[in-house]
């Protein structure tokens, strides 16, 4: 395999057989950290429950860490996912900020179309109707009717 990340042996901080933990050599800002699964994983939907989980758990400590450490005034975690990132393994970014660090990652919002919205919307309640259910934990959560997804949607039509 010719990942990058998955050869990555420097500056390592965290290791725990499922998960890396590393400085990213290309930093956004001083303390970027980079969390990937050690197996190669393009997509996040690859990713097995277990290790997403932990992924998630070691960023939050991480980060907590960063504050101390560092004295930043936050955090931002990002996601890499899909076969378009500059390299293709799916990874957690941990990034502290600070008042000075002039990093923009911000994007202009635009109003949503609302035929747009509704088109989504009718497709995704769709979607996971015929699903039936989801597993949360290992254990499979039965979609009761649209209701459920009206208010996880947070839009009842």
């Amino acid at each position: 395999m010719n990942c990058e990340y998955c050869k990555e042996q420097r500056n390592i901080i965290y290791d725990d057989g499922l998960i890396l933990g590393f400085l990213d050599s290309n930093p956004y800002t001083k303390g970027h950290i980079v969390l990937i699964p050690k197996q190669h994983y393009t997509i996040m939907e690859q990713v097995p429950d277990e290790v997403i989980g932990n992924l998630f758990v070691v960023a939050n400590k991480i980060s907590a860490i960063l504050f101390d450490v560092l004295k930043v005034n936050g955090t931002n975690v990002l996601i890499n996912n899909g076969i378009d990132q500059e390299i293709p393994h799916m990874s957690l970014n941990i990034i502290p900020r600070d008042e000075k660090d002039n990093l923009n990652l911000s994007w202009e919002p635009k109003k949503a179309d609302e035929d747009d919205l509704d088109v989504v919307l009718h497709n995704l309640k769709n979607a996971l109707i015929e699903k039936k259910s989801v597993e949360i934990d290992k254990k499979p959560v039965k979609i009761q009717s649209s209701s459920w997804i009206d208010k996880t949607f947070n839009r009842i039509p």
